[in-house]
């Protein structure tokens, strides 16, 4: 909070919060749908946060590193031949695709395709 007073003598006396400084430069971000989905009571720490940085497109990837300048193989780390890329590595790899119907196979889902 910036609140300012005078002396009477031509003088003002500023005073800043910290924290409103930071939520000045630094606002609160739009809720997401999936939140709930990540950031349960019971969930899994490590589990929640690739999740999230997965979620915001935030994984370090070969794509992205490529990106930055540095020199790396291009190829997915699991199928090795297509770019490595968020998308890839979740739903268009061939290797990814057997470990989620893996998993989907045992749970008995049904998953929806976009």
């Amino acid at each position: 909070m910036i609140t300012s007073s005078g002396t009477g003598r031509g003088e003002v006396h500023v005073s800043l919060s910290t924290s409103d400084t930071w939520r000045a430069l630094h606002p609160y971000p739009v809720e997401v749908v999936w939140h709930k989905a990540v950031w349960f009571s019971e969930r899994i720490p490590k589990h929640a946060f690739i999740s999230w940085v997965a979620a915001r497109d935030r994984m370090v990837t070969r794509d992205k590193l490529l990106r930055w300048g540095l020199t790396v193989p291009y190829a997915c780390v699991l199928c090795v031949r297509n770019q490595e890329n968020r998308q890839h590595m979740f739903f268009d790899c061939a290797y990814s695709n057997q470990v989620w119907g893996f998993f989907v196979s045992r749970l008995q889902l049904n998953p929806r395709r976009f």
